[in-house]
């Protein structure tokens, strides 16, 4: 998670730059290599930086847990 907002912080950096967006994406390839998230996102991210976002973290959403797992359900179980 820790590398999605660092990627984020670089898209922000090279937006306020005006780099283009196919700049930014490049450029995020060649640091993170497989580890770069996917160019959909990087188009999300730039877009959100460029109608002036401020945050670089994902917004509280509504919905199932990523994981129910805990040591009481395992127990359970």
């Amino acid at each position: 998670m820790t590398e999605l907002i660092e990627q984020r912080y670089c898209i922000e950096f090279c937006q306020k730059l005006d780099d283009s967006q196919s700049q930014v994406i490049r450029k995020i390839q060649q640091v993170f290599g497989e580890d770069a998230m996917g160019i959909t996102q990087i188009k999300e991210w730039f877009n959100r930086f460029k109608d002036d976002r401020t945050l670089v973290e994902s917004e509280q959403r509504c919905g199932r847990p990523q994981t129910a797992r805990s040591a009481a359900n395992v127990e359970r179980v």
